[in-house]
């Protein structure tokens, strides 16, 4: 799910280095668990239920990211969108003119 809103909210350019930082996101949080039970090697070892404590911080803090950062608005919800592809590429290249309507080429189709 995270790559297809990656996908809709994230300009074409920054696409790729966006998702290398969402795939590298579960390396590093592997590193952090590692990490983490090294602190509390001594506390662990004795009431192993406290490493439970510390993974249920980034739970935390998911909660809080879903209800204080705002909804981002999808790119195709945005002005000047349309759904016709002659359209987005005539915006996206202006100097190519997309192809007439087959029915004005042949009189208004009559």
């Amino acid at each position: 799910m995270g790559a297809s809103l990656l996908s809709e909210t994230w300009p074409r350019r920054w696409r790729p280095w966006i998702a290398a930082v969402l795939q590298s996101g579960v390396n590093v949080g592997v590193l952090l668990a590692v990490f983490s039970n090294f602190l509390m090697a001594d506390i662990v070892a004795t009431q192993p239920r406290w490493i439970f404590v510390v993974g249920v911080l980034p739970a935390l803090l998911t909660v809080w990211i879903r209800y204080a950062v705002p909804e981002q608005v999808k790119r195709d919800d945005q002005e000047g969108f349309s759904d016709d592809p002659l359209a987005r590429v005539a915006r996206r290249r202006p100097h190519v003119q997309p192809p007439c309507d087959p029915h004005e080429r042949n009189g208004g189709g009559t």
